[in-house]
């Protein structure tokens, strides 16, 4: 059975935040993580050039003199180019998951509004393949009565289909 036009469209979905809180409580701790390492490496270099500078033989004062603005700048710099790439990557990688989880979302307000007729489909590449094919086996019963039209299974108080 070939997937519905709906779904096709979906193939390559061009929000890559679908998901835009978990995504980013996944990303924050490496954006942070490299953030500290590059200050840490920013005030390392510092130390390396200070030592480095009392070595010289006439322009230790003109190094040491330049060496907080340009460090500072180049520190800044590193950061900023870091947490950009990081973040992009981030998003990128986590729009499997977070765009498996939307989709997993949606497909289960479908089932419980009568509106799915078909089984949950993620693209190929997403993760939670495994959870989409466990919420297939739990929904079948659900999904064969809306196709058929017959009354649907009983999810309890205020939930019936």
């Amino acid at each position: 059975m070939s997937a519905p036009k709906v779904f096709a469209s979906r193939q390559f979905r061009s929000n890559k935040l679908s998901r835009p809180r978990l995504q980013l409580r996944l990303v924050m701790p490496f954006v942070v993580g490299a953030l500290v390492a590059t200050v840490a490496h920013g005030a390392l270099f510092g130390l390396a050039m200070k030592d480095l500078a009392v070595q010289l033989p006439s322009d230790e004062a003109v190094l040491l003199e330049a060496w907080p603005e340009l460090a500072t700048r180049q520190t800044l710099l590193m950061a900023f180019v870091t947490i950009a790439l990081l973040a992009l990557i981030g998003v990128l990688t986590t729009h499997r998951v977070g765009g498996a989880a939307y989709r997993l979302e949606r497909h289960l307000e479908d089932v419980l509004d009568g509106r799915a007729k078909l089984p949950c489909e993620l693209r190929s590449g997403d993760e939670l393949q495994e959870l989409c094919a466990l919420i297939n086996d739990v929904t079948e019963e659900r999904l064969a009565a809306a196709r058929d039209g017959t009354a649907g299974i009983d999810l309890g108080p205020g939930r019936a289909a």
